[in-house]
Order: structure tokens, then C-alpha cells, then sequence
């Protein structure tokens, strides 16, 4: 058996003297598996005092967090670390257990609570202040349902996306932390871009563009989660497999702690760029910092047999809206591919490679809040 297949103990079963020594403090935590957006369950972290700590005698591994899986959100999640031996692979199996999880899946959501060894009292946490003032009416109705479900101790909203918005199927999770970063105009997540390009995808469906127009996952190809820049591109390729010459990509990507928009004509080997914060970026950086996108293009054109260009055509849009301050890029990209896809995508994209343009006006923010809220409302709850 692997060590990362030993790294798995019951917590009832914390008999022997090394596991009783060790401090069974512990901080509440969510547990993700894959991307950060991906939350599976909450639990627990314990902190451990010794310097060498183990789970059951065995190490618990350079990188890798003590938890206890307390709720269950996604029971079918496959674990980070499976236990092969005894049969035991997803997130439902393990409710009670003492385990090893991937430090940079464990996000802390909380202050320090102490921890008994075989009975938790969890806390109810204190919901959030919102500023319900100058809120669209349907972000407010969301927002109380989020306090709400906090007060309660609540799960998540938990749907499958559709394997036809991104080309695969994957479980997704609207958080309360989530509904109330909207209603806040706080920086936004990686889910709540996905869940306004899902409501996007059903205004292409509307319009007949869906063969035109296509969406690419952001926490599949945004650093830094998401692996090297070898595995981006090859993702992002496989993504382009069987575009037409017309067909289109719109590519939200956080570089860490900043939202912005390429367009891409894969056939066409032609990229646009917009970063509604740092415009006054040049070409050669952006070709530089973006090159895994552009390697994803070459990948692309060796599936299908094609001698392409030696790099792809990159097009710095200077002239799309700016924002005020360096909260709001989330909603801007959001914006940005409404109205791309709303008005001529062509006219959209010559007139933003013309002289800056002012920023949006909060109202065409608040549309954008707007319509995320009312799809959530109506399709998941």
C-alpha cells in the first residue's frame, strides 16, 4: 500500500499513544478536491504539535493537511487520497474520519474551535452584514437566502453542469460565500464567473449562436490551480478539438488574484486580450505571460494536421471599459462577453481596439448582478 493510501485513520480508533499526545485542537475548513471551486465537504483541520506528525503511525506526507470530515456535500466526490485496501474512494464513505487532504484544497472558514475526540459541538455561524442598499431586488431575495442558510448552518447550492456549456460535465457548487461576494461587489470567484457564462450559454440557445460561440471553464485553465502550463494547454486544445472556422471562444482567466478575457478564434489562430484593469499592457507581455495560450493553438493545429502560424495573431483590446478600482474585473468580464454576445461580436471587437472607452455605469454592473441572481433563483432553487 502507497502512503497516501495509508494516510487515513478512524477517529474512534485513536487508540494508541503517539495519536492521544498530539494537540486535538482543530479550525473549521472546507475541503475541496481537483480545483479550489470544487467543495466537497467541511471539516475540520487539527493541528498537530509534533514535528514529525503521522496519521496511525504512518507520515502525513510534505503538503498535505489533518482533517476530519464532519458534512458531507458531494458524497460521490472521489477522495485525493482513496484507500484502495478497504474499499474506500468517495466523500460519503469517510464522515468521522481522520485523514490526509492536499493543503491547497483545505480552505479555512473560521475562527479556532476546540474539538473532542469523538463528539463536535459546531457553532452556528454568525451570518454576514450586507448592504442591501442600491441591490437589484432579486440579488437581495438571494442574498437573505444565503444569510439564511448560514444561520442554519446550511449546505451549498449543488448541481451538475451540463456537459454542453463547457464540453464536459463536472459537479458545481454555488457557495452562501459566494451569493454574498456578488451582493457585496467583492472580487469574485472562479463560480461565480461559471454560473453567469451557464446563464449565458441559455441566451446563446435563445439567439441560434451556440454553434458560433463557445465557453471555456476558467477553473480549468486559471492559474494557479489548475497545473503546469503544458497541462493548460493541452486542456485548452482539447477544448478547440472540432471548432469551425467562425467559432469562437470566450476564455475567462484569473492569473491568481485578477480576472481578464481572451477571445479566441482558434481556426484562425487569432487571439484578442482584454484586461479592464491593466491596459496599458503591451503586446510582447501579454504574447510573454500568455504563451501556454498560444502553444494551446499550435497543440490545436497538430490535431488536425495543420502547419499553422509560427505564433498566433494576439490583439491588445486598449480600448474596452476600464474599471474604477481593483474590485470590480470579475463583473467586467462578465460584462464584456454580454455584450459580445448581445451586439455584433465584429463591431465589439474593432471598437474596443480603437481609444479607451469610459468605464461601465454601476447600472450595467447591476444588470449583470441581476440577471446572475434571478437565473440562480429560477433554475437551482
Amino acid at each position: 500500500m502507497e502512503d497516501s493510501e495509508k494516510q487515513f485513520v478512524h477517529i474512534h480508533e485513536q487508540d494508541n499513544g503517539e495519536e492521544k499526545s498530539q494537540n486535538s485542537k482543530g479550525k473549521p475548513c472546507k475541503l475541496a478536491v481537483d480545483l479550489v471551486d470544487n467543495i466537497v465537504t467541511r471539516g475540520t483541520v487539527l493541528e498537530i504539535d509534533a514535528t514529525n506528525p503521522t496519521i496511525h503511525g504512518v507520515p502525513l506526507g510534505k503538503g498535505n493537511e489533518r482533517v476530519v470530515v464532519d458534512i458531507v456535500i458531494d458524497a460521490k466526490a472521489f477522495l485525493p487520497f482513496p484507500i484502495k485496501d478497504d474499499d474506500i474512494f468517495t466523500v460519503g464513505q469517510t464522515v468521522g474520519y481522520v485523514m490526509a487532504w492536499p493543503k491547497h484544497l483545505v480552505i479555512l472558514t473560521g475562527v479556532e474551535i476546540p474539538r473532542k475526540r469523538k463528539h463536535t459541538v459546531e457553532k452556528l455561524p454568525k451570518a454576514p452584514d450586507v448592504d442591501f442598499h442600491g441591490m437589484p431586488k432579486s440579488l437581495k431575495i438571494l442574498c437573505r437566502y444565503a444569510q439564511n442558510m448560514i444561520k442554519m448552518n446550511g449546505n451549498c447550492i449543488v448541481f451538475d453542469m451540463e456537459e454542453r456549456v463547457f464540453g464536459s460535465p463536472r459537479p458545481t457548487h454555488i457557495l452562501n460565500e459566494d451569493i454574498l461576494q456578488l451582493g457585496g461587489m467583492e472580487k469574485l470567484s472562479a463560480t461565480c464567473i461559471v454560473i453567469y457564462m451557464r446563464y449565458l450559454y441559455t441566451v446563446l440557445e435563445e439567439l441560434d449562436m451556440v454553434g458560433s460561440v463557445s465557453f471555456v471553464d476558467p477553473a480549468v485553465i486559471s492559474a494557479p490551480w489548475c497545473g503546469t502550463s503544458f497541462v493548460r494547454s493541452r486542456k485548452l486544445a482539447d477544448r478547440f478539438k472540432g471548432a469551425q472556422n467562425d467559432q469562437i471562444f470566450f476564455i475567462p482567466y484569473n492569473s491568481g488574484d485578477h480576472w481578464m478575457l481572451t477571445i479566441v478564434y482558434p481556426v484562425k489562430e487569432t487571439i484578442y486580450f482584454v484586461d479592464s484593469f491593466y491596459q496599458s499592457i503591451n503586446e510582447s507581455k501579454v504574447n510573454g505571460n500568455m504563451l501556454w495560450m498560444s502553444n494551446a493553438i499550435n497543440i490545436f493545429n497538430r490535431q488536425r494536421n495543420k502547419q499553422g502560424r509560427k505564433s498566433p495573431l494576439w490583439k491588445i483590446l486598449m480600448g474596452a471599459p476600464s474599471q474604477p478600482t481593483n474590485k470590480e474585473c470579475g463583473y467586467y468580464v462578465m460584462r464584456f462577453m454580454r455584450d459580445l454576445i448581445l451586439e455584433d461580436i465584429q463591431g465589439v471587437l474593432a471598437k474596443w481596439e480603437g481609444p479607451m472607452e469610459t468605464t461601465y455605469l454601476q447600472e450595467e454592473i447591476d444588470e449583470v448582478r441581476d440577471e446572475w441572481a434571478e437565473f440562480v433563483s429560477d433554475k437551482y432553487l
